[in-house]
């Protein structure tokens, strides 16, 4: 059985928030959620490269990814990752 945004039925004592949020966090996987939260909260490009003791070259395919996989989930055309990251915090999607 498929739920609102053909998500699929989970039957546990969750609201669609805490559902959504999970769902969220296992598509992109910890590190890329991590990167998500880092730059809602406005962190910059060289403090998240940082610390995550990655280089910026690393980051920006970090990024295409994230961007890509927004996009997708959210039937959106979100320009940069921190506009995707704003909106996914704005909507509750980030913890």
């Amino acid at each position: 059985e498929i739920l609102e945004n053909n998500l699929p039925r989970k039957d546990f004592a969750f609201t669609m928030e805490e559902y959504v949020r999970e769902y969220v966090s296992s598509t992109f996987g910890k590190r890329k959620y991590q990167m998500l939260k880092l730059y809602a909260s406005g962190t910059s490009t060289d403090d998240i490269a940082a610390s995550f003791t990655i280089s910026k070259k690393t980051l920006y395919t970090h990024n295409k990814d994230i961007l890509a996989k927004a996009n997708k989930i959210f039937h959106r055309n979100f320009s940069t990752v921190k506009e995707a990251a704003h909106s996914l915090q704005e909507n509750g999607y980030l913890e």
